[in-house]
């Protein structure tokens, strides 16, 4: 099985395991999801576009939904510009 097999079948038991988990992880939660993937992946990255993170792994993106195609605005979330305050903030966004 190839790695992004591997992670499509990972993402794919998780979104099963409960009917309202793709509106959590795409509405609100999706830093959480990232974290989730980079326990797993450690080479996980954030990337955001103001309205949702998504995980790079390797050369390949995702979200709940699986597979990111379409990746054009997202940028990698890097927190070390930010002041504590900031990072506090920026990350409550996604934690609601």
């Amino acid at each position: 099985m190839t790695k992004h097999r591997e992670i499509l079948n990972f993402i794919y038991t998780i979104r099963k395991s409960h009917p309202s988990l793709t509106e959590i992880f795409t509405k609100g939660s999706c830093w959480k999801f990232h974290r989730i993937l980079k326990c797993v992946y450690p080479s996980a990255e954030p990337y955001y576009d103001n309205d949702h993170i998504i995980t790079k792994i390797r050369n390949k993106f995702y979200d709940i939904n699986g597979t990111v195609l379409n990746t054009s605005n997202h940028l990698k979330f890097d927190l070390t510009n930010y002041t504590k305050k900031q990072i506090s903030y920026r990350l409550s966004f996604w934690d609601n």
